[in-house]
């Protein structure tokens, strides 16, 4: 395989990451059918225009502006949050939005290199990680998701009970779940009572839920004191 040591091309920053995604959406198509090589080396670019999206909130904001978010689903927001998971919206504006084969394409990339996107690998590193690791489609079997929806509980009482307690149990929650940030939603346990040894009784639940719903109403009625600058 030919060293590749250039991502992406060295003008990107003066064409924008925008430009040179829809350049790639051009010849993506072709890439299906030709060698892996090209593949990689095209994947490598596709995320490195994802870091620079990631890095320059004005090529980020232009981006979501562009004319094929308006009709789409799943289409990036102007947050941090969302900016931070660029490589998968670089991905989709790459591959396109050509119904199903667009999205199982689109699956295929983003389970192949978020592993290595999360951990901060540099865009030159993919091509030879992605040939070094048995390819795309290798790489997204390892980084497929185990099914499910994956929380991170947030550390309070009852996230310490849980991590505490190594029996089987039973649990009724009130759970507030926060927006994904970095791929993995975040949540924390409000109000709960739980049992190893029988299933909770909703009974017992009731005045628990009152107890925090009437804190909660309390604390949002509260008028906000804002903190000392120094």
């Amino acid at each position: 395989m030919t060293e590749i040591n250039e991502p992406a091309p060295r003008n990107l920053l003066e064409i924008g990451a925008t430009t040179y995604l829809k350049n790639v959406r051009s010849q993506m198509s072709q890439l299906l059918t030709r060698t892996d090589d090209s593949l990689r080396v095209q994947l490598g670019q596709v995320y490195a225009a994802a870091e620079y999206l990631r890095d320059d909130v004005d090529q980020w904001q232009a981006f979501c502006e562009q004319d094929e978010w308006l009709t789409f689903k799943g289409r990036p927001r102007a947050t941090p949050a969302h900016r931070k998971n660029a490589l998968k919206h670089a991905i989709r504006f790459a591959v396109g939005f050509d119904g199903a084969k667009a999205n199982s394409t689109v699956h295929r990339y983003n389970n192949a290199m978020k592993g290595w996107w999360q951990q901060g690998v540099a865009a030159q590193e993919i091509p030879k990680l992605l040939e070094q690791n048995g390819g795309v489609e290798k790489m997204k079997r390892a980084n497929a998701d185990p099914g499910g929806l994956l929380l991170r509980l947030r550390e309070n009482r009852f996230a310490h009970s849980m991590q505490n307690e190594k029996r089987q149990f039973d649990a009724i929650l009130v759970m507030r779940v926060f927006e994904c940030v970095d791929g993995i939603r975040e949540a924390e346990i409000m109000a709960g009572i739980a049992s190893v040894w029988k299933r909770p009784l909703i009974e017992d639940f009731e005045p628990v839920f009152e107890e925090w719903r009437d804190r909660d109403i309390r604390a949002k009625a509260l008028p906000k004191i804002s903190k000392p600058t120094l």
